[in-house]
């Protein structure tokens, strides 16, 4: 299977997100050309879900609009409070808006829902899987114990964790080695700038008892220049590149100029092992 370029995630086309959740939104006309200028910068992956406001709307459009071409694969999710005996219903509505039928990828938005309701959800998906409706299923987990747990379901296909240069849980669970196990798994990683707060400013981050963000930030702009990088988002983007076991990097953008400089960042070399030491360390 081949690994994703770069997966274009897609929440802040539909709602308020992240550090800019009091931006306006971009309107219909605007996301459709910054996909489009997606799909001509070799981007093929979409990340969206159902509770991410007008985000699928948005992704339907640019479907009609000849912007998101056949070749590209769309990941949605569940809906998060969605029933056995709704699965069907909730398939025919996504591919209606999405226009894409069967789905690419429908993937759980939470990881308990796989034991939700006696499983009976989950055999559901299973069925629709089955009967055509959906070509393949995933997990949107959160702990590496989600994460491990779904990868050893043969079933589930797509995987999405988030994982950062500060976060080194990933690293030491058994992800990596059933990933090595799985080449049919592919393991989308969000997140990667921490929802933003990695590239920002101290007063940009939230208040966390006991952690001083700018003994974080100083320590990250340590690792910038003791690997030759240019900035905290190369760092972030080449870590993560270094990471053998993830497929693909979710970000997403809100003009051309970052489409281009993720672009360019995921062109850019990966960290070497003994770099990836030196920052976990």
């Amino acid at each position: 299977m081949k690994r994703p370029f770069l997966t274009l995630g897609t929440v802040q086309f539909g709602h308020p997100y992240g550090l800019r959740r009091n931006a306006p939104l971009l309107t219909s006309p605007e996301v459709v050309r910054l996909l489009g200028q997606a799909v001509l910068a070799g981007i093929r992956h979409f990340d969206t879900a159902h509770a991410y406001g007008l985000a699928e709307r948005r992704l339907g459009e640019a479907c009609d609009e000849g912007v998101i071409t056949p070749d590209c694969r769309i990941l949605t999710k569940t809906p998060v409070d969605l029933r056995a005996d709704q699965v069907d219903e909730c398939i025919a509505k996504a591919s209606q808006t999405l226009r894409r039928a069967p789905l690419d990828v429908l993937t759980l938005h939470r990881w308990e829902h796989r034991h939700s309701e006696a499983e009976t959800l989950w055999h559901a998906l299973l069925r629709a899987r089955d009967e055509g409706l959906v070509k393949a299923l995933g997990a949107s987990v959160y702990t590496p114990a989600e994460a491990c747990a779904a990868a050893q379901d043969p079933d589930i296909t797509h995987l999405q964790i988030p994982c950062n240069v500060l976060d080194g849980r990933w690293e030491n669970s058994e992800l990596p080695s059933i990933k090595a196990a799985r080449p049919d798994l592919l393991i989308y990683a969000r997140s990667i700038y921490l929802q933003g707060i990695l590239v920002s400013a101290p007063s940009q981050w939230p208040t966390v008892e006991s952690v001083k963000p700018q003994v974080f930030l100083d320590r990250l702009d340590q690792m910038v220049a003791a690997t030759g990088r240019s900035s905290r988002k190369e760092l972030c983007f080449a870590y993560m590149q270094s990471l053998p076991w993830v497929d693909s990097l979710v970000v997403g953008i809100d003009n051309v100029e970052q489409l281009k400089e993720n672009v360019h960042l995921a062109q850019q070399q990966p960290l070497t092992s003994s770099q990836c030491a030196e920052v976990r360390a």
